[in-house]
């Protein structure tokens, strides 16, 4: 015989995920998974990249992620930024090399991302994604591609503050 007290803990578990999921964590792991499969297999076209920004910044402002935490990240992009700019200056055997010191420091990153989300999950989402546009542009010979993933991350930014991102 059902009791009151069983139908009352059944309602209390109506709509919940297994594993302790609200919808919000369904939601946001489904946000999640959009943006790293459109920076796999879509074209990294300006357009598609703002638009991963956005979804990316409003995510982490969901999160809760902080700015510090995101400057932390941002530090040794800056770097490559400048990188970046110091290569268009160069021959073509030294923009060679340069570039072969900027991949370096992009497969570097990946590690600081790792354990920067591993630290605090809120980073998970950024860190995902900056690893697939690693990935996905890592052997490229145009610089452009390095330069769009500053842009992107950039982008991730200026969103992520302009949409209500804590100090």
């Amino acid at each position: 015989m059902i009791k009151n007290k069983d139908i009352e803990k059944l309602q209390s578990l109506k709509g919940r995920l297994p594993e302790g999921k609200n919808r919000d964590q369904r939601t946001d792991h489904h946000d999640e998974n959009r943006i790293i499969k459109t920076i796999r297999e879509d074209a990294l076209t300006p357009r598609n990249l703002v638009e991963c920004a956005k979804e990316l910044g409003e995510l982490l402002v969901k999160r809760g992620l902080k700015s510090a935490k995101l400057r932390r990240i941002y530090d040794p992009v800056t770097t490559l930024k400048v990188k970046l700019r110091s290569i268009l200056a160069k021959d073509e055997s030294e923009r060679a090399k340069e570039l072969e010191n900027i991949r370096a420091s992009l497969l570097f990153l990946k590690p600081k991302l790792k354990s920067e989300s591993r630290r605090e999950k809120k980073v998970e989402p950024l860190a995902n994604a900056l690893e697939a546009y690693i990935d996905r542009i890592i052997d490229s010979n145009d610089i452009k591609d390095y330069e769009n993933f500053v842009n992107f991350f950039e982008a991730v930014v200026g969103y992520h503050k302009g949409l209500g991102g804590k100090d």
